[in-house]
């Protein structure tokens, strides 16, 4: 890997699991729930590319696009 757009979702999660990097982002949200949410996007995008099962339902759409609005306040 040479930089962090090589990451993976589950090499951030993996390395999100770790307090001290946790702590350095300075996010205000829990950082279990951000764990959760984000296996959660991982475990539908791998279901998609790797298993090549039909399209999402409608409510993994809603989290899908949830997880974007989250990601977008928290990194402004």
């Amino acid at each position: 890997m040479q930089s962090a757009s090589d990451l993976t979702l589950g090499n951030y999660g993996y390395l999100l699991k770790k307090s001290e990097a946790w702590e350095k982002l300075g996010w205000d949200i829990d950082h279990a729930t951000f764990l959760d949410l984000l296996e959660e996007v991982r475990d539908m995008r791998n279901d998609i590319m790797h298993f090549k099962r039909g399209p999402l339902k409608k409510e993994e759409i809603g989290k899908l696009e949830g997880f974007v609005k989250l990601m977008r306040r928290l990194v402004q």
